[in-house]
């Protein structure tokens, strides 16, 4: 549901596979929020699939958030940081002091076998094809939105001079 940043009503703001990860956490959050989404949905558009599918892991007793939380790290490159875990209150029920290592014992097991994802390999085995200029420039302008910490997202105002939006 859309809302004024300076007067938020709800942090369901978004579908759960497209929520930024401090919305997830129960974390304060701002625009940049909308630059995550914006990442998100341009993989979609480019692929037809969505890129995170939260959904339960019965097998690994791994609930639908802790799959997406792995999802966040192994497509994004990157570990949730020590601060942002901090800035986020909900991050209790998911990690681990040490920022890595979920909270859910049986979970470890698939989180420890961490394999990095780059958005190249998601959207090549999405089916889509691009040359390899759209390639470098979408994963490019992905990789500036889909920051796992929102003080290293690109503002929107840098976005819309990123060269992959201005052909």
């Amino acid at each position: 549901s859309a809302q004024f940043v300076s007067d938020k009503t709800t942090d369901y703001i978004t579908p759960l596979g497209l929520r930024a990860p401090e919305v997830v956490l129960s974390g304060e959050w701002n625009e940049s929020v909308d630059i995550w989404t914006f990442g998100c949905m341009v993989f979609t558009l480019l692929t037809d699939r969505a890129l995170f599918l939260p959904m339960p892991l019965p097998e690994h007793d791994a609930p639908e958030i802790d799959v997406l939380l792995y999802q966040m790290i192994c497509f994004c490159g990157e570990f949730f940081n020590e601060e942002l875990l901090q800035r986020c209150p909900g991050s209790v029920d998911y990690f681990r002091l040490d920022c890595r290592s979920p909270l859910h014992s049986p979970w470890i097991i698939v989180y420890l076998t961490y394999s990095r994802k780059p958005f190249e390999k998601c959207i090549l085995d999405s089916g889509c094809v691009l040359s390899p200029e759209d390639m470098a420039g979408i994963t490019d302008l992905m990789n500036k939105c889909l920051r796992i910490d929102p003080k290293d997202r690109t503002p929107a105002f840098e976005l819309l001079r990123h060269p992959w939006l201005v052909l």
